[in-house]
């Protein structure tokens, strides 16, 4: 490469640097509004006993130790990983075969096959 090229090339790249930050800036802004604040204020209010209404009382780690007890939760969280074990292959091989045989069936078609 000529001198010139390399000694254009750096302010590019840090144009094109500050240009993809400017485009990240609100997609990073809009997450931290919409899905970190409200977790860590789930996380805090965790920690609180409250009726749900006004301010709580700070509670530590008794909620926590509340729900490792309770059977009721045990029951619910190994329900959840049945679920999520079974039907998440089973539709993703459902929807594999789906399009599968779609592609089959456009292939196979006079339209798509570029025959008269």
């Amino acid at each position: 490469m000529s001198e010139r090229a390399l000694k254009g090339r750096p302010t590019r790249m840090r144009g094109e640097t500050v240009a993809a930050y400017g485009f990240l800036t609100p997609t990073f802004g809009l997450l931290g509004l919409f899905v970190l604040f409200p977790m860590v204020g789930a996380l805090l209010l965790s920690f609180q006993k409250t009726d749900g209404f006004g301010g709580g009382t700070f509670n530590g780690l008794d909620n926590y130790r509340t729900l490792v007890s309770d059977s009721l939760f045990w029951r619910s969280a190994l329900n959840t990983v049945l679920f999520t074990v079974l039907v998440t292959p089973l539709s993703m091989l459902m929807g594999s075969g789906i399009a599968r045989c779609c592609s089959i069936v456009c292939c196979r078609s006079v339209a798509f096959s570029g025959r008269s």
